[in-house]
């Protein structure tokens, strides 16, 4: 803390000790005016002069005592916001810098806690930090005066209080252990959310929606029980903070001055004293002072003693934070060098003086952290040009390219065989001697462009996303031009209302696959890194948009850079200034134009194709189709002639794209995520619903009846000490009887209280999760994933144990503000006059408060979202971000968010700061009346007067007590709104309109006979445009049938039709002459199953992500993982089944990937199958093996093949050519390429003489 606000931390600790000072003096100051109504006053004269200076001095007393708290309380949330936001910052810093194998294991949800939680807490901490010193300081200066006041037998109830601190050391030890449970459980959870929100196409496709949803109601269920186990333990400790572990002993330290008190009283009247009333009120007062700060003591204690609650938080967060900030760093700026000189491996091994862009691979494994690398004994170099990497899938193409930007580990062969400390290897294994592994990246100014096979794309502009791969913050129009003409995105910009300031979304979620491919690629080549890694970056293009993007920017690029690519697509082989490498076997090859030197069976296939091709004549022949198709002499057809959402895959930009206007809209509403205005009544009626009417009655009824109790052990204490009777005895016994019903009511609030708020989170979680799981696709192209995470995260950290807190906190003030007031206008009627003024003034300020602090505390909330976003996307780019060393430009715009969000809360924090000085005015005005009152009243009864100012002092804390209460519950129910807002949302489907259908659900394949469509018309939206125009298509089982097309005819929405992401508008699509509109979606689903290219996988092990609903057994597993081709890679990994998969398989192959989507979806054995581009990313063996698998495995369903590849559509039983959301021709492949005027055949000639004459003569092969 000394390094952020030293100074300013220990003014508001001055600010404290003024604090606790005039604290400990009002009492004393209470006791002369009961001996002055008693006429017996030490301290001032028994006149009205006397009285008057008694009222004054009481009044000065608590102005000083309100000025004071209230500095010091804006002088820690200051401090506080300071360690918030390093916290903050450090764990973002940190990340940026981490390694791959720092990432390994580290899940999405537990580094969002990191800033969410652990951070808060250390936040919290520092607040209550200066109670170390001030609980102690506060105990022993009353305990000196109750000392003076009943003598010795202040030690009998002060005695009781230290005996409470080893229970509070045990409770808050217990506390931090099930807070830790609590944490790694909702660490848990907000990762699944989190995946799930991140993949929610894949989870609709394959009807994995209850299944996810049964896994997060698990995980819920795990986390309530670990609060519910936290309460059981801690059900006599106070309520104090948001956590059930931190439920802690409610009836003990809310009673503890009830406990004290009765303790001493008993002492004081059994040594044979006489109880009066100002030892009796003046007592009271110092124990409710000591009551105090020891009942916030237990919150920043010290650990070995006291052991604190919120210390005992810090120290778990610390540790999370520490072991976090622990984890290993990426070394890649070690292996990336502006010259051969400096370089790894040493300056030996490369040329010194040449600064050429280059890759150098001397003897080097690439691999994971854990096990056999994928590739050993690696030795290339790569130079200025293009440089083309193939080979199978899993072979490890992409495992190279990451390497060379570090975020796979690096080994060097020759020297050390173990990885690099922390699990990472540098790529180095010895100061340069000769015979040493090296990794050599040559780069101008240390920065690589790196497309992964995965586009990063981040909720921003699409002119943003290009430029972000600059560090510099200047615009250079001329090149930004030139890179969108080369990735053919002119048209796409021109088709938005906003161009190419529009909004694409979090993962470019409202644009396709093409053009995310495009805008990777144009970052890229606006980079100008002279070292570029492109993994497979063309293969979600058809071949004429893809030979634009491949000549005019890739090729481009290879004029000033090193450009390595992978692909699995031939025509992209054969330029002969392009050198080609080999991956087989875990090793790398050269092969100089293609010819063979020592390459294995299967690579030398693909090679003896690609030497075929004629680089001439496809060169030729590609230009003037280009120019022919599109009509312009510089953009292709694929750009020009389409929407661009239409542009290659996902139908769900479409919704979006179609319109210019939906740009726009999206713009307005991705980032509005604060409501405005107040709370309406429909929210707090939904949460009483979500608790039970019956629970909230009853703990209201407890809170009133509690509260009357209380205020009757005041009444009694106020007749005995003015009983002239000596039956102190029996009064005594009155005393103890009601003290002891006030602790049993607060033990039974406690638990009513508790239960209200498990209940009520219980049942908004579950409607909350059943509507954004239900949601349709939509929501989520033009929903911030930041957003609807926060709503399962920081909603329902508020929901959860805030909200009942808060809850009970206003009916405590509003009961102890009524009571106040009658005890005060009982004991002294003529303050009756100053009660309205002072109301009034209380209803402005509260007012004029609330209307502001709502806003400001929506604010605080909407600010956190953009945060927790940036966050996401930052983790999912580190690659790039650390390839394009564009570490800096993150920082600064998370340091904007971050300080965005600190000026909301700091300016919340201010305005509480004024409302506690003006409630605090007002209390010391009605505490000054009511002692006016009672010294010009003159003589009266002192225990009535004592009972009177008692609770008048009690008004200065309830009246601001009460305004916080009520505006913080107000803001926690902001979370509330926010929730459901979300429980609002439109549904896919409402059950009670579906039709039961008997036998399908259980009968596999099914449907048994197959899909119909009947004159389809299709639009995402009854604003748009319809994206089928009368489609007729009819699949029987065992069938196959290819659609093809242009990108943007309307392939892909046809397959999302198929399952109703798309709704029919017209017409009709039928299962087995059942209208799929009266099917349940789950059964639809269930039946057809749609696989498309971007296919997710979720984290887990092998089994679970091919079955994430464990419906299957391991020899079905190993059957189908046969089936796909995939069972040799398993066999070979050390845990098998039990391997992991990384949130989005991270770890694996792109193609191995897509082939574990396809086993995954074999697992219901659905009777229509929808490969939408699902080979896109796989090689020539793999792709054989899926068409192997189509052929012969799946001849009992319905496949549907649609494909830009026109290998994959001739093998085909029946062929569908599509254009402009039509059917134009349909007919046997053979039929089809036999008629030079079909589509099909146009489509064929586009590809260039030799790549026709090869896929004419493969279906020739097919044939016979």
């Amino acid at each position: 803390m000394q390094p952020l606000s030293g100074s300013e931390f220990c003014v508001a600790g001055g600010f404290r000790l003024l604090t606790e000072l005039a604290k400990i003096a009002a009492p004393m100051v209470l006791r002369e005016v009961i001996l002055f109504v008693g006429g017996n006053a030490t301290a001032v004269p028994n006149n009205i002069t006397g009285g008057l200076a008694l009222a004054l001095f009481l009044l000065l007393l608590l102005l000083l005592q309100a000025c004071a708290l209230q500095h010091f309380i804006h002088g820690v949330f200051v401090v506080g916001a300071g360690v918030n936001t390093v916290a903050t910052v450090a764990v973002f810093d940190k990340a940026l810098r981490l390694s791959s194998a720092s990432l390994e294991g580290q899940r999405l949800g537990q580094v969002l806690n990191f800033q969410a939680k652990d951070a808060s807490k250390l936040r919290e901490f520092v607040v209550f930090f200066h109670n170390l010193w001030a609980a102690p300081l506060t105990a022993l200066g009353c305990t000196l005066l109750l000392l003076r006041v009943v003598g010795a037998s202040a030690l009998v109830g002060v005695s009781l209080i230290p005996l409470l601190i080893p229970l509070e050391t045990w409770v808050a030890k217990r506390s931090a252990k099930y807070r830790e449970g609590v944490l790694k459980v909702s660490d848990a959870r907000i990762s699944l959310i989190g995946e799930i929100i991140d993949g929610i196409k894949t989870v609709k496709l394959n009807s994995l929606d209850h299944g996810f949803k049964s896994k997060v109601e698990l995980l819920r269920a795990k986390e309530l029980a670990s609060i519910r186990r936290a309460l059981s333990l801690n059900a006599y400790n106070q309520a104090r903070a948001r956590w059930g572990v931190k439920k802690s002993l409610l009836a003990v330290m809310r009673s503890s001055p009830i406990v004290v008190a009765l303790a001493t009283f008993a002492a004081y009247v059994l040594s044979g004293h006489e109880l009066d009333a100002q030892t009796a009120f003046t007592s009271l007062a110092l124990f409710g002072t000591i009551g105090h700060p020891f009942h916030v003591l237990p919150k920043a204690s010290h650990a070995a003693q006291l052991a604190v609650q919120l210390l005992a938080d810090a120290k778990v967060s610390l540790r999370r934070l520490n072991a976090f900030l622990l984890k290993g760093e990426t070394k890649r700026l070690e292996n990336v060098t502006t010259s051969g000189r400096g370089a790894r491996g040493g300056a030996d091994s490369v040329d010194g003086d040449d600064r050429s862009p280059r890759v150098v691979l001397r003897d080097a494994a690439f691999g994971p952290v854990v096990g056999k690398p994928c590739l050993e004994h690696v030795t290339a170099e790569m130079r200025r040009g293009l440089s083309i990497v193939v080979g199978p899938i899993g072979c490890g193409k992409s495992t190279l390219l990451s390497g060379l930007v570090e975020h796979l580990p690096v080994r060097a062969e020759g020297g050390d065989k173990e990885w690099g400390e922390n699990g990472v290897g540098g790529g180095r294994s010895g100061g340069g001697e000769r015979g040493m592994g090296e990794v050599t990246v040559v780069a101008p100014d240390k920065r690589v462009a790196f497309c992964p096979d995965t586009p990063w794309i981040v909720n921003a502009s699409a002119r943003d996303n290009i430029c972000l791969g600059s560090p510099s913050d200047s615009f250079d129009e001329v090149l930004y031009r030139k890179c969108v003409e080369a990735c053919a995105l002119e048209r796409d910009f021109g088709e938005w209302e906003e161009g190419d300031r529009a909004i694409i979304g979090a993962r470019g979620i409202t644009v396709s696959g093409g053009q995310k491919a495009r805008i990777a690629l144009a970052r890229a080549m606006y980079s100008r890194c002279g070292v570029v890694l492109l993994d497979d970056p063309l293969s979600a293009l058809d071949n004429i948009v893809g030979g634009w993007v491949f000549r005019r920017a890739v090729l481009e690029m290879a004029r000033d850079a090193a450009v390595v690519m992978t692909t699995h697509q031939p025509q992209y082989m054969r330029e002969e200034y392009c050198e080609l490498f080999s991956v087989s076997g875990g090793t790398l090859t050269l092969r100089a134009n293609g010819e063979e030197q020592g390459q294995g069976e299967e690579e030398q296939g693909t090679f003896l194709n690609a030497a075929g091709f004629s680089t001439v004549a496809e060169g030729a022949e590609m230009e003037p189709t280009l120019a022919t198709a599109s009509g312009e002499a510089h953009t292709p057809a694929a750009a020009t002639g389409n929407k661009p959402a239409n542009a290659t895959k996902p139908a769900e930009a479409e919704a979006t794209d179609k319109t210019g206007s939906s740009m726009s809209t999206l713009s307005a509403n991705v980032n509005r995520d604060r409501a405005r205005g107040g709370v309406s009544r429909s929210v707090y009626i939904g949460y009483v619903k979500a608790c039970g009417a019956v629970v909230v009655s009853v703990a209201l009824a407890i809170s009133v009846f509690a509260q009357l109790v209380d205020v009757s052990k005041e009444i009694v204490l106020a007749y005995w000490s003015d009983s002239r009777t000596k039956r102190s005895g029996l009064y005594l016994t009155w005393y103890s009887l009601v003290c002891l019903s006030v602790v049993a009511m607060n033990v039974a609030r406690l638990f009513v209280v508790c239960w209200l708020g498990l209940r009520g989170s219980e049942s908004l979680h579950r409607s909350l999760l059943s509507k954004v799981m239900g949601a349709p696709l939509p929501f989520f192209q033009v929903t911030d994933n930041g957003r609807i995470t926060s709503r399962f995260a920081s909603d329902f950290d508020s929901i959860d144990l805030a909200i009942p807190t808060s809850l009970s906190s206003f009916m405590d003030a509003a009961l102890t503000m009524l009571a106040a007031v009658g005890v005060v206008v009982g004991a002294s009627p003529g303050v009756l006059f100053a009660i309205f003024p002072v109301a009034l003034a209380y209803h402005r300020v509260q007012r004029a408060y609330r209307m502001a602090a709502k806003e400001l505390k929506r604010l605080d909330s909407a600010t956190k979202s953009p945060i927790y976003s940036h966050f996401q996307e930052t983790l999912d780019g580190l690659s790039s971000i650390q390839a394009y060393a564009i570490e800096q430009n993150m920082l600064r715009k998370h340091l904007f968010m971050v300080d965005a969000n600190a000026r909301a809360r700091l300016t919340w924090d201010a305005t509480n700061r004024w409302l506690g000085i003006r409630l605090d005015l007002l209390g010391a005005l009605v505490v000054f009346l009511a002692t006016l009152m009672a010294v010009i009243a003159g003589r009266s009864s002192p225990g009535m007067v004592g009972l009177g100012l008692s609770y008048a002092l009690t008004i200065t804390r309830t009246l601001s007590f009460g305004v916080r209460s009520s505006t913080a519950l107000e803001n926690q129910f902001n979370s509330v709104e926010r929730v459901q807002e979300f429980i609002g949302l439109a549904q896919e489907e409402d059950d009670s309109h579906k039709v039961k259908v008997s036998g399908p659900a259980t009968r596999r394949p099914w449907p048994s006979s197959g899909i119909e469509l009947r004159d389809v018309y299709a639009r995402h939206r009854p604003d748009l445009l319809p994206v089928l125009n009368g489609v007729t298509l009819s699949v029987k089982c065992g069938e196959l049938v290819g659609i093809c097309g242009r990108s943007g005819s309307g392939k892909s929405s046809l397959a999302l039709a198929l399952v109703r992401i798309v709704e029919c508008c017209r017409g009709g699509v039928f299962l087995d002459g059942q209208d799929i509109r009266e099917l349940p979606l789950a059964l639809l689903r269930s039946g057809v199953t749609v696989i498309s290219q971007d296919a997710h996988l979720f984290s887990g092990n092998v089994r679970e992500a091919i079955d994430p609903l464990g419906q299957c057994s391991d020899a079905r597993i190993w059957e189908i993982i046969e089936m796909v081709g995939l069972r040799d890679a398993v066999v070979d990994l050390p845990l098998g089944l039990a391997t992991s998969v990384s949130e989005r398989g991270a770890n694996w192959s792109a193609g191995q990937g897509q082939l574990l989507c396809i086993a995954r979806a074999m697992v219901n054995q659905p009777g229509v199958l929808v490969f939408d581009e699902a080979t896109a990313n796989v090689d020539a063996h793999t792709h054989s093996l899926i068409r192997q698998l189509i052929q012969s495995r799946l001849n009992q369903a319905a496949v549907v093949v649609i494909a830009h590849r026109l290998d994959d559509i001739i093998s085909c039983h029946r062929v569908a050519v599509m254009s402009g959301g039509a059917i134009t021709e349909e007919g046997e492949p053979s039929a089809l390429l036999a008629d030079a005027d079909s589509m099909l055949s146009l489509l064929a000639r586009e590809l260039g003489p030799e790549l026709e004459r090869k896929l004419r003569g493969q279906h020739t092969h097919l044939n016979r």
